[in-house]
Parts: structure tokens; sequence; C-alpha cells
């Protein structure tokens, strides 16, 4: 019988802290690739996506480093990684996307404390953004 591990408190606030991510990346309710928006009744679904690899720690939390996508593009990511590139080029620029690369795509160690600080401020701009709305 295989043992299943159970996650760690780090790994669950690492959780917490990408599912706050997401919800905050996907607020504007827009793709910011083709323009598709949530009108009406018509069911769009939308993923917060990385622009620079979550597995760069450097960015993974960042709201910068995110875009929010209807399924339809962000379903392109796998099956053409280089057209999704090209479209994410289109949509933030290539001077953004090359910042992005500087500031995002080293990979650092953080603790437990930093975790619980950065969600603690993805809590706080949540609040923020959604009585914005």
């Amino acid at each position: 019988m295989i043992k299943k591990h159970k996650p760690t408190e780090r790994k669950k606030l690492d959780k917490k802290c990408l599912i706050l991510w997401s919800l905050i990346v996907r607020l504007p309710q827009k793709c910011a690739i083709c323009g598709k928006e949530q009108i009406g009744t018509d069911k769009v679904v939308f993923h917060g996506h990385h622009v620079i690899s979550r597995r760069y720690s450097a960015g993974r939390w960042s709201l910068d480093n995110g875009l929010c996508c209807c399924q339809s593009c962000h379903f392109l990511e796998k099956p053409d990684p280089e057209r999704f590139r090209d479209m994410i080029l289109r949509a933030i620029g290539e001077n953004k996307f090359n910042e992005l690369k500087e500031r995002f795509m080293v990979t650092q160690k953080v603790s437990e404390v930093e975790l619980e600080l950065i969600h603690q401020g993805l809590k706080l701009e949540f609040q923020r953004r959604k009585k914005e709305q």
C-alpha cells in the first residue's frame, strides 16, 4: 500500500497564495490576448496565466507576472507554445516581456514567514480590488 503524504503547511500556504493570485489576475474578466469579456449570460471561463513560469519563485505570486486569459486563448499554450508566446508578446509588448524575464527568471528561497506575508498582501489586494469593482 502506497502512503500518501499530507501536504506540509508551506505547501498549503503556497496553494492559498496561488489561488488568491489567480482570483486577482482574473478580476478584470477580460482576456488580455483577444479582448473577450464576460457580457450578459454568456459563460466565458477565464484563467490566470503566469507570463514567466511559476517555477521561478521570484515571480510566482507577483501580480505583475499575471495575465487574465480566456480559456480559448490559454488552451493554445500547450499545443502551440510559440504561437502562444507571440500572442503574449503582442498583448504586453516585448519590452515588458523582457523586463519580466529579467526580474523573475531567478529561483530564490522563500521562507514560510515570507510566504505568509505574501499571502496577507494578496488577501488585502484582492479585497481592495473587489471593492473597486
